[in-house]
């Protein structure tokens, strides 16, 4: 979903370039993991927008966010959210498949039910690329 700004994003276009260089990386093959993190109200959703927004219609996004109650996080709620927008982009069957280390049943044919990719996870702290 974007969401829609009127204003230009500011003081994030090197973060932004190394999210769009690991985003080319991963539709050419190459696995991508993406953390970013920061204090709330930063810009992280906003520079994942951005993200987003300039990439193939083709390309399916994986996103989580931490989700804090006082000062506790809620252990795997960035996973939750990966998970469910790879089942709803996949399927339960291929993610079943990958998590077991099979080949999932859809791994030459599949097209996305939600357009996007590049795995992206909303973290407690510091930008960080594999």
């Amino acid at each position: 979903m974007r969401i829609q700004t009127t204003s230009p994003m500011v003081g994030r276009e090197a973060e932004l370039r190394e999210l769009t260089a690991a985003a080319t990386e991963a539709s050419s093959g190459v696995p991508r993991v993406m953390v970013v993190g920061g204090e709330a109200g930063i810009g992280k959703s906003r520079l994942i927008d951005e993200l987003c927004a300039g990439l193939d219609a083709s390309t399916v996004v994986a996103r989580g966010q931490c989700v804090e109650f006082g000062t506790v996080g809620v252990p795997y709620a960035p996973l939750i959210g990966v998970l469910r927008d790879l089942v709803d982009a996949v399927g339960t069957e291929a993610v079943f498949a990958a998590a077991a280390g099979a080949r999932p049943p859809c791994a030459d044919s599949w097209r996305p039910a939600h357009p996007r990719s590049a795995t992206s996870v909303s973290a407690s702290s510091g930008w960080t690329r594999w």
